[in-house]
């Protein structure tokens, strides 16, 4: 068993290593989480775990079917669906600039429904701003793989649950392809190195040998305009990097958790208390789980008293 004080990123963990072990094996999964919804989503579409390796008990067939899990191919999941956007935003594909502004957009509806009690709008607003930034990463660096879900929960404390996954080349991958000094980094280092104030992999792109970097190509266009050799990228997200800095350090201050997990290694930030933890597998893409506690969040310091956030929003640029 996993060692994690995290509960839903610990039986995340237990599930996909026990698909991993025997995939002649058929699981039952009796509670779903956004967290464990976006990984087998992710795991499914990477043939990593077969969909007849699981079996979902009566409720969580349920959230699965309204969640999207069922079918995320699906673009009428939030038809008919009252509470989407208010205690929920089910699976959404993240392939492109639009899929991005859509989660985005049903993300901020959620914690401002969730939040409306908070006097400093302003910091849930930036809270949604900075999670997508993350939305913004997948369209980015996943190859057109990656997946988010959202819930409101009532355990001991009413708490959203926030998770993305994605089966490209992982945190590793794209800081090891960006320059002879990062080659050797292996995961683990990869990823303190994106928890570091200051470093950005969009930082590392822009140092091509082009004079200018990589021009740019709209994502819809139908051929390439520039000469053969002309480095180009057709990404339109909007973030200006230290995405995982400042998405780690905001939820830290409103009292929450972000759990990260790249290849082999994986990062819980716990109220500001880091846990480094061995997972045990390796994922290949990258998956981000935040829990905001709704009552904590609404009465942090940050929260409650506008010349800590102000000095927060300038330390992280929001």
């Amino acid at each position: 068993m996993i060692v994690l004080p995290f509960d839903d990123a610990r039986k995340t963990l237990n599930y996909l290593t026990a698909f991993r072990a025997d995939p002649s094996v058929c699981h039952r999964i009796d509670f779903l989480t956004p967290l464990l919804a976006v990984s087998l989503c992710g795991a499914f579409n990477a043939r990593r775990v077969s969909r007849t390796q699981v079996k979902f008990g009566n409720a969580a067939h349920t959230y699965a079917q309204n969640c999207g899990l069922l079918d995320p191919e699906s673009d009428s999941q939030s038809a008919n669906k009252p509470l989407q956007g208010m205690t929920y935003c089910s699976i959404q594909r993240i392939r492109s600039p639009d899929d991005v502004d859509r989660c985005n957009e049903s993300l901020t509806d959620l914690l401002c429904n969730q939040l409306e009690n908070c006097r400093n709008q302003d910091l849930v607003r930036a809270t949604s701003s900075v999670i997508g930034e993350i939305h913004d990463n997948v369209a980015s660096h996943a190859n057109d793989q990656g997946f988010s879900a959202a819930q409101v929960y009532n355990r001991e404390q009413k708490q959203i649950q926030i998770a993305v996954a994605d089966i490209g080349r992982g945190i590793g991958g794209s800081i090891r392809s960006a320059g002879q000094e990062y080659k050797d980094y292996n995961d683990r280092q990869a990823l303190e190195w994106c928890l570091v104030r200051g470093n950005t992999s969009a930082k590392l792109r822009q140092n091509s040998d082009s004079l200018l970097g990589p021009q740019k190509i709209d994502h819809y266009a139908f051929y390439n305009p520039f000469p053969s050799g002309t480095p180009v990228s057709s990404e339109t997200n909007n973030h200006m990097g230290e995405g995982f800095y400042k998405l780690v350090e905001l939820i830290k201050e409103t009292r929450g958790k972000t759990w990260i997990w790249s290849g082999n290694t994986s990062m819980l930030n716990d109220k500001g208390f880091t846990h480094w933890i061995d997972p045990g597998l390796d994922w290949r893409g990258t998956i981000v789980a935040i829990e905001i506690p709704i009552d904590a969040f609404q009465t942090s310091p940050v929260a409650v008293n506008s010349a800590k956030f102000d000095e927060l929003a300038q330390r992280l640029k929001l």
